[in-house]
């Protein structure tokens, strides 16, 4: 009973953030359109998507709950701000009914699908939640558009720019935060609610390495701006600077390549940030539609690379783990059995010592010109004892197991494989080998000796 009442509270604790954050960014939007400027996302839509999709039907209630406080507000600001309060009315209810119900038609079945959760390092994880972004937005466009053209706040053959303005605008809300979120914050906000911790004590350990990744990534980020910025003031070419923003995703794809999921979909969103307020600084209204085109391509590139490098991170960390629990060493070579360093070595192992590389290269490299000379290049081996020897060491005994590289064309580029340390059995076996010498020559001493003592006592009877 107490866990479950602590549970409540922590989400309780949640829930009031989620509707300050929803009022905050709403009301922030619609300051910035009365002063004039021009934003290019909407936020309250990933919040929305992202409530939804962490918490079902739960996460549907405090959208609705949260719209319903939106409403009270403007009823009680509408005299100040000579605005009839039957609009605010109307427009509350509506908004009550068919923003949410808009997303949650989209969202409920893909958390039906995929769990409480998104892997974006799965490329059907990310275009199933490109495609519901995309889908949800269309209806929530659709129903806004509709409640826009029937109040006469438009007119109807505006319908179709307000649509695609609305459109753009939630959907890389959604794609650029929205998966920020659900990656960064989801899992510790799960894990706080059910502990009261953001992540177990262990997760501390690897913080500096992230933080330190997070910073040389908004560095990057920060200097390809600061970069962009620079042209664009130096050309004085006003209208391409849309095209320059493309530049933004050199920096993007570095931070990617080198760094988590988490840590580039940071980057994009710092880099989202910087257009918006570039744009909104410079009031470039008539190019707003040009710069959005510019985000979504930086969002959902920074998504894909992002995932396949976050899939190609875990295959290295899971490799690393089957390592150390197998003391396996991974070897490569060339096709004349030179050995060198792969990536994934690399990354897997320590740099190898001197000694290593010295002891296991000309093993390997008889090893492949027994196979040539057997006719049988390109032919896999397993299970190869040998005994490496040092400078006044005992040897050391490797099992080695290989399979072929080929090329292009289909000839063999050289071997990979594993090579295992059995120094411990190889003693063992040695071991027990000499015993069971030793047993059956004492054995055949003792017989012996009592063949020959009845031999010679039946020769004096």
């Amino acid at each position: 009973m107490r866990g479950l009442l602590r549970i409540q509270h922590q989400f309780l604790l949640f829930g009031a953030v989620y509707a300050f954050a929803c009022l905050g960014t709403w009301y922030s939007a619609k300051l910035l359109e009365t002063i004039g400027g021009v934003s290019l996302w909407y936020l309250p839509g990933d919040l929305r998507f992202f409530c939804i999709f962490a918490f079902g039907w739960v996460g549907f209630s405090l959208e609705v709950l949260t719209l319903l406080l939106l409403l009270l507000l403007q009823l009680t600001l509408a005299p100040a701000v000579h605005t009839p309060v039957l609009e605010h009315v109307l427009g509350g209810a509506y908004n009550l009914l068919a923003f949410p119900i808009s997303y949650a038609a989209v969202i409920i079945p893909l958390r039906r699908k995929l769990g409480p959760s998104l892997d974006f390092a799965r490329p059907a994880h990310s275009a199933l939640f490109i495609a519901s972004a995309l889908f949800a937005n269309a209806l929530a466009a659709t129903a806004g558009t509709a409640y826009l053209v029937f109040m006469g706040v438009i007119k109807s053959g505006q319908w179709m720019a307000v649509f695609m303005n609305w459109l753009t605008g939630d959907f890389i809300g959604i794609i650029t935060l929205a998966s920020l979120l659900l990656v960064l914050l989801l899992p510790r906000l799960n894990h706080f609610i059910q502990h009261g911790q953001w992540s177990h004590a262990h997760r501390a350990q690897r913080l500096a390495s992230d933080r330190r990744a997070v910073q040389i990534g908004s560095a990057l980020v920060l200097a390809g701006l600061l970069l962009l910025l620079g042209i664009s003031g130096l050309t004085g070419i006003r209208q391409a600077s849309p095209l320059f923003a493309l530049l933004l995703l050199l920096p993007l794809a570095a931070v990617a390549l080198r760094s988590k999921l988490s840590t580039t979909l940071i980057a994009i969103v710092l880099l989202e940030t910087g257009l918006v307020l570039s744009v909104a600084a410079s009031g470039q209204r008539d190019m707003a539609m040009q710069y959005q085109l510019v985000m979504v391509a930086i969002a959902l590139v920074g998504l894909w690379l992002g995932g396949s490098a976050e899939a190609r991170h875990r295959l290295f960390l899971r490799l690393q783990d089957f390592s150390n629990a197998s003391h396996d060493l991974l070897w490569e070579t060339d096709v004349q059995g030179r050995l060198h360093i792969s990536e994934i070595a690399e990354k897997i192992h320590a740099p190898y010592s001197e000694s290593w590389r010295t002891r296991l290269e000309p093993v390997l490299q008889r090893r492949l010109l027994q196979l040539a000379a057997a006719s049988a290049p390109g032919q896999a081996f397993s299970g190869m004892e040998l005994a490496l020897h040092g400078d006044g060491e005992t040897p050391r005994w490797i099992s080695i197991s290989g399979i072929p590289l080929w090329d292009e064309v289909g000839a063999c580029a050289g071997y990979q494989g594993t090579a295992t340390d059995i120094s411990d059995r190889v003693r063992t076996n040695s071991l027990l080998e000499g015993y069971n010498q030793r047993l059956m020559e004492d054995v055949a001493q003792r017989t012996h000796r009592m063949l020959g003592g009845a031999g010679h006592g039946a020769a004096h009877a």
